[in-house]
């Protein structure tokens, strides 16, 4: 599968709760090349990523993008390390968790990363550097061109959605929610333009990754979200018609 992602490195793993995704930039075209490895553990990432990435894995940096937990999000000019302390306020840290630190607009996200993992992605990538997912799905949503006022990314898997929502292109909320069916979808995505006070043609919401019968769950959404859009042809859709992003 191939996806236009202007704002992703030429090397990712993102790692999902079931399994991974390996992502490299095509040598004929601008797209960058996507394999879905579903109900993969890691003891398989080895093999996968020499047949995928070849010699890169050992030349080049490669970026790790993970989404465990959501990231705690602390403003640059307060945040004081060590990191540790801001998460301590929202999970119960283990003993086996190491804490990463990356940037989304202005603010240091912080997130728990399992040491065994950690130990595994580092015996097989010589040049890993750690992301949290949620910074790159903001990097493409606010690279996004729309005549809403607001914008509204979802990264479903399985039965959780990952989202970054922007107000007026400002970073505003990055969370999680839980779902069985689409009307929990439609729940929570009602629910955060409500408590913002958007109306639904006022904000472009965008889904993206796995889920059951998604076509009918898309359409079931417009019905409510006139801006419902699949990410992928979103993002395909707007090259055609921009140049880029």
């Amino acid at each position: 599968m191939e996806l236009k992602l202007n704002n992703f490195p030429p090397y990712a793993i993102h790692l999902c709760s079931t399994g991974f995704t390996l992502i490299k930039k095509s040598r004929s075209s601008d797209n960058h090349i996507c394999e879905t490895y579903k109900s993969a553990s890691l003891s398989a990432l080895d093999k996968e990523c020499g047949i995928f990435f070849g010699e890169a894995t050992d030349n080049e940096e490669i970026h790790i993008l993970s989404n465990a937990t959501p990231p705690a999000l602390v403003p640059k000019e307060i945040f004081q390390k060590p990191a540790s302390q801001y998460l301590a306020l929202q999970h119960d840290l283990a003993d086996n968790e190491t804490i990463f630190e990356d940037t989304i607009a202005d603010y240091i996200a912080i997130y728990p990363f399992s040491i065994s993992k950690l130990t595994q992605i580092q015996r097989i990538i010589q040049h890993p550097i750690f992301h949290h997912t949620a910074a790159f799905l903001y990097k493409e949503l606010t690279a996004f061109k729309t005549q809403c006022q607001h914008k509204l990314l979802l990264l479903l898997d399985n039965d959780t959605a990952d989202f970054v929502f922007l107000h007026e292109n400002q970073l505003r909320l990055i969370n999680r929610f839980k779902f069985t069916t689409k009307d929990d979808i439609l729940y929570y995505v009602l629910n955060i333009l409500l408590q913002h006070r958007i109306t639904t043609d006022n904000c472009a919401v965008l889904f993206a990754g796995e889920i059951e019968n998604k076509e009918k769950t898309l359409g079931f959404l417009k019905k409510y979200l006139p801006q419902a859009q699949d990410a992928v042809s979103a993002f395909s859709s707007q090259i055609t018609n921009h140049g880029s992003l």
